[in-house]
Formats: C-alpha cells, sequence, structure tokens
C-alpha cells in the first residue's frame, strides 16, 4: 500500500510534490486554516506538512492504534481522531493534548467512520451504535439521535451550525 501523499495543481492536474514519511497507508487528510496539510496513517501518527515546500511541520501519536480518520475543526484549533480501537479523540492540535476521549465508539469499516465538527468548532457529530451523537467539545455532553434501519455513512453540519444533514447506506438522507 502506498504510504505517499500527492499534491497536484489545479485546473491542470500536474504532479507537484510527494510527501513521505509514513510507515503504513494514508487513511486521513484535512487541511487548516493556515494552509497547513494534516494526514492520519494506519502508522499511528497524524502528521502536519507545509505544501509550498513539501517539509513536515510536526507530528502527532494520538493513540497507540491505526487512525482510521480524522477531521479538524474549521478554526483549525482542534481535531477529531477516530482510531482503530474505536476510540474518539478531541485533541488540540498545538500541543497534541487531548480535550476529550471515548472509548468504544460504534463505527465499523462497513458502516464507515464518519466526523463532522460545526463551523464554530463547538460541536462534533459522530456515529453512535443506533444512530448518532451530537457532542458539545467543551463541556463533552452529547445528545444521541436515533435512526432507524442503516447507519450513518456521512454526517455534515450546515454552515450556521442550527442543522445536521445524515446521509445513510440505505440512500435515505
Amino acid at each position: 500500500r502506498d504510504r505517499v501523499v500527492r499534491l497536484w495543481s489545479l485546473p491542470g492536474g500536474e504532479p507537484v510534490r510527494q510527501l513521505s514519511g509514513h510507515e503504513n497507508t494514508v487513511t486521513s487528510l484535512f487541511c487548516l486554516g493556515d494552509g497547513t496539510l494534516a494526514s492520519g496513517s494506519v502508522d499511528t501518527t497524524l502528521r502536519f506538512w507545509t505544501p509550498a515546500t513539501g517539509q513536515p511541520a510536526g507530528e502527532i501519536k494520538p493513540s497507540k492504534a491505526y487512525l482510521h480518520t480524522s477531521v479538524a475543526a474549521p478554526h483549525g484549533r482542534v481535531a477529531a481522531i477516530l482510531d482503530g480501537y474505536g476510540t474518539l479523540q478531541v485533541l488540540e492540535i498545538s500541543s497534541g493534548k487531548k480535550i476529550r476521549t471515548l472509548k468504544e465508539l460504534y463505527y465499523s469499516t462497513d458502516v464507515g467512520a464518519v466526523l463532522s465538527f460545526s463551523a464554530d468548532g463547538r460541536w462534533l457529530a459522530y456515529p453512535s451504535e443506533k444512530g448518532f451523537k451530537v457532542m458539545n467539545v467543551a463541556t463533552g455532553q452529547d445528545r444521541t439521535f436515533l435512526l432507524e434501519g442503516a447507519y450513518p455513512q456521512a454526517i455534515a453540519f450546515s454552515p450556521d451550525g442550527k442543522s445536521l444533514a445524515v446521509g445513510r447506506r440505505d440512500s435515505i438522507i
């Protein structure tokens, strides 16, 4: 499996550079507001890159398990990481300090592992055994939303944070 992040120019589609450093498959990518690119991997690391130069800009090792998926809040100060043990961590990007840890979170590779922050970074939506939950990142309090039938495959907040769209395997939104 490929361990390299590749960058292309748009709209031409020309290869620009390759970012090497992961020791296993890259499982997630996200950009921070300052232009930094983050890559999560099966090697248990979350690496940060300066895309313009291809130079490493830091690394966090938030888990002993592979990183299944990760996403940053739009303000770029915190990230949510779901690992291969089903542990969801919310951490401060600058220090790697864990803000919240939820263990044995429900997900499977069949169902998908969807995480979404609200535009202000106040709320985090994530899958649960019978639907999905929305957590207040500051307090850790959450609310469960039940879904009948299929589990969520995609979750997205509206720009104003007042509503949430959930896509399911059975094609219902």
